[in-house]
């Protein structure tokens, strides 16, 4: 079994949006990462993430190009 981690892409600086969603370049970032993982035939089973807008925003790009078995869950604990 394989563990992946991944940070998520730049953010909006908390100063412009308090939620501190992706930016439009790190929605870039994230695709990119997440196309170059799928011509890799990287697998993934499920994808975690914290709950911040930014890693669910991450999760979701990521679960576009990959295509998660048993898809995306927040992380608890």
């Amino acid at each position: 079994m394989a563990l992946y981690l991944v940070r998520h892409g730049e953010s909006v600086p908390k100063e412009i949006n308090h939620a501190c969603p992706l930016s439009d370049r790190g929605m870039v970032e994230v695709a990119h990462m997440a196309a170059r993982a799928a011509e890799k035939d990287c697998n993934l089973t499920k994808i975690f993430h914290s709950g911040k807008k930014r890693a669910l925003q991450t999760a979701m790009i990521i679960k576009e190009h990959l295509n998660p078995t048993y898809g995306i869950a927040e992380a608890l604990g």
